[in-house]
């Protein structure tokens, strides 16, 4: 499957204080891997993260989410498995086009 990214600045998504209210419950049976991907995934099925959208910067997800950069790098592979985003090296990572 081929994939096509087109950066549009007025898809970027913003990530604010209180933006999300995501948290990672620590000591579950659920790893905090998991419980970010299967935020980001909702966020994008819903569409509140639209086709195209660039995604925060791994250090930003990690301040939104409360968690360290390695759970969101395994987190963003998950979704990447998925086909659900794509990672362009020097660019950032967007929400795959359908």
């Amino acid at each position: 499957m081929r994939l096509s990214i087109v950066v549009q600045p007025s898809h970027s998504f913003k990530v604010s204080a209180g933006y999300c209210h995501c948290v990672v419950q620590h000591g579950t049976a659920v790893p905090p891997s998991r419980q970010v991907a299967a935020n980001l995934r909702e966020r994008i099925r819903s569409g509140a993260l639209a086709p195209g959208s660039r995604l925060p910067s791994i250090v930003k997800l990690a301040e939104e989410y409360g968690t360290s950069t390695g759970t969101i790098q395994k987190a963003l592979a998950m979704l990447r498995a998925e086909e659900l985003i794509v990672s362009v090296p020097n660019y950032g990572t967007f929400v795959a086009e359908s």
